[in-house]
């Protein structure tokens, strides 16, 4: 607990640290599907959402997307 969010420069500075010795969870403000692509670019592994059925629905679309060009 902190008094602001994280940022993308806190999850950073956890990975550089830890160094694959723990799994990095981010909780709060998951709420598209862009943001946790961009989470999980940045080093996150779990995250924590009460988003989880649009994020979700927006993965399969992208999904039925990728598939239909292929």
């Amino acid at each position: 607990f902190g008094p602001a969010p994280y940022s993308m420069e806190d999850i950073a500075l956890m990975k550089r640290l830890l160094d694959g010795r723990v799994k990095i969870k981010a909780s709060g403000g998951v709420r598209t599907l862009d943001h946790l692509k961009q989470l999980h670019d940045a080093g996150v592994e779990r995250a924590g959402t009460i988003h989880t059925v649009p994020i979700l629905e927006s993965w399969k679309t992208e999904l039925d997307a990728q598939r239909q060009a292929s």
